[in-house]
């Protein structure tokens, strides 16, 4: 499986940032690309600095506890009334 440039630079931000995260290191653009360039990646310039931002903004700890813990989704019904009736 093959991904585009974009997606790999995407990928490449948010596997950096969660480095960062993990080593408990405050998230920037400047620290991205650092360890953007030592993974032997490169990126578009645009994205570090977006990702860097954005990550600025947001209180990454709870956002990550939070993954997969919503409410089940309105498609739970749609499912049971397509399951087969019993005889």
């Amino acid at each position: 499986m093959s991904v585009s440039k974009a997606e790999h630079d995407e990928l490449c931000c948010v596997y950096a940032a969660l480095l960062l995260f993990d080593d408990k290191v405050e998230i920037t653009a400047e620290k991205l690309n650092k360890v953007i360039t030592a993974s032997g990646n490169t990126v578009e310039a645009y994205y570090p600095e977006f990702f860097g931002k954005y990550l600025s903004s947001v209180d990454l700890n709870t956002f990550l506890n939070n993954v997969g813990s919503a409410a089940p989704s309105a498609a739970t019904p749609a499912a049971a009334a397509e399951a087969p009736k019993g005889k």
